[in-house]
C-alpha cells in the first residue's frame, strides 16, 4: 500500500531542504510550477468573456441541448455542446467540463457498436450522464489548434518559452470554465472537469495548472510516463516533444526515433507526472484506471498521497482499476460517485 517504486518524494525543494510543514507547501508548489513552466511555457492571458454564439438547441423530458461556438482560443471558435439538466441538484448547479475529441462521443446515449454497427450503449458519454444526474455540463472537443492532435504546433511568443500542445489544451480549458461560470445555472465554485483517454491528458494539465476547478477526474490518459506503452505517448510532438521546425516520426522512442523537445528534458531531469498531479493538492481528483493506468501507477499516486497527508487532505485522491483502456459501466459509476462527492 505504501510502496512508492521509484518514484521520488515531492516533499523536498531543489536545494535539497525538505519540506517540513503544510505552511510550506505553497513555495514548493510554486517551484514545481517553475521548472516545468521553463520546459513547456507559461499560459499567455486569458479572455475575460469568452465569445460565446448559440447555433442551436433541443429539448426532450430530461434536458435542455444547446450546440454553441465558443472561443477556447482568441479569435479561435469551437463547437461545444452544453446540456442543462430539468432537474438540477440546487438552485445553481455544479458542472462538469468534459473534454476528448469531439463533443458528440461524450453527449450522445447511444454509439455504433465497431464491428457490427449496431447501436449500443455508449459508455463515453459522461457529459449526458452527469447531466440525467443534475449537473451542467459542456461537452468540448479538439479545440482548432489543428484538425488533430498531431496537426498542434507550440504557441510561439517572442522571446519566450513555446507553449507545448498539451499544455496550451489547459489554457484553452480556462475559457470553457470561464463560459460555465458565466452561465445562471451553475454554481461557478463548483466546477469540474474530466476527459477520456486524449481528454484524460488535457484534463489532468488542465486542471493541475488552474485551482479554479474544484476537483477532476482523469480517465485512463496514462498518469506516468512509460515508453513501453505506445498510447502513454507524451513523448509525441502533439503533446510535450513539439521542438520546431523539426518534426519526429509518430511511434514509441527508439534511438532512430528519439526523444524531442520538453519532453527530452523532462526524462534527462528526471521529471514526471506525479509533479503535475500534486499540483492538484489538496483538491480532489481521481484516477479511473484502464489499460494506461494499471494498478501498478498506484506506486506514483502513494507520492502524491503524502502532499496529501501534510496538507491534511488525506481521502481526496483515489484510483480504480478496470480491464482494457474502454469505459465500464462499473468504472462511469466510481466517476459519477466522485463527482456527487465532492461537487
Amino acid at each position: 500500500m505504501d510502496d512508492v517504486g521509484l518514484h521520488p518524494t515531492l516533499l523536498r525543494f531543489a536545494d535539497g531542504h525538505s519540506v517540513a510543514s503544510a505552511a510550506e507547501w505553497p513555495a514548493r508548489r510554486a517551484e514545481i510550477v517553475a521548472r516545468w513552466q521553463a520546459l513547456i511555457g507559461t499560459w499567455p492571458p486569458v479572455l475575460d468573456e469568452p465569445a460565446v454564439r448559440e447555433t442551436a438547441r433541443s429539448a426532450d423530458a430530461e434536458m435542455t441541448r444547446i450546440e454553441l461556438s465558443v472561443e477556447a482560443e482568441p479569435g479561435r471558435p469551437v463547437r461545444a455542446i452544453l446540456l442543462l439538466p430539468h432537474r438540477r441538484l440546487a438552485e445553481r448547479a455544479p458542472a462538469v467540463l468534459n473534454v476528448f475529441y469531439g463533443p458528440d462521443a461524450l453527449v450522445d446515449a447511444q454509439a455504433p457498436e465497431k464491428d457490427t454497427g449496431r447501436m449500443v450503449t455508449n459508455l463515453r458519454a459522461n457529459a449526458y450522464d452527469l447531466c440525467r444526474r443534475g449537473y451542467v455540463t459542456l461537452a468540448v472537443g479538439y479545440t482548432g489548434i489543428g484538425e488533430r492532435p498531431r496537426d498542434a504546433e507550440p504557441l510561439l511568443a517572442p522571446g519566450a518559452v513555446p507553449l507545448q500542445p498539451l499544455h496550451r489544451l489547459g489554457w484553452t480549458a480556462e475559457h470553457l470554465r470561464r463560459v460555465l461560470a458565466a452561465r445562471p445555472e451553475v454554481d461557478p465554485q463548483r466546477i469540474g472537469i474530466t476527459g477520456f483517454s486524449f481528454g484524460g491528458k488535457w484534463a489532468l494539465f488542465a486542471a493541475a495548472f488552474n485551482e479554479r476547478f474544484r476537483c477532476a477526474v482523469f480517465n485512463d490518459p496514462g498518469v506516468v510516463f512509460n515508453e513501453a506503452d505506445p498510447n502513454c505517448n507524451y513523448w509525441e510532438p502533439w503533446y510535450l516533444g513539439a521542438e520546431p521546425p523539426a518534426r519526429r516520426e509518430p511511434g514509441v522512442v527508439t534511438a532512430a526515433n528519439p526523444r524531442t523537445g520538453p519532453y527530452r528534458t523532462m526524462i534527462e531531469q528526471g521529471l514526471d507526472l506525479p509533479c503535475i498531479m500534486a499540483l492538484m493538492a489538496p483538491r480532489p481528483f481521481l484516477v479511473s484506471g484502464g489499460e494506461q493506468d494499471p494498478p501498478a501507477n498506484w506506486r506514483a499516486l502513494n507520492r502524491v498521497a503524502e502532499v496529501y497527508r501534510l496538507l491534511g487532505a488525506e481521502g481526496r485522491i483515489g484510483m480504480t482499476a478496470r480491464t482494457g483502456h474502454q469505459p465500464t459501466a462499473a468504472s462511469n459509476e466510481q466517476m459519477y460517485a466522485f463527482f456527487d462527492r465532492f461537487l
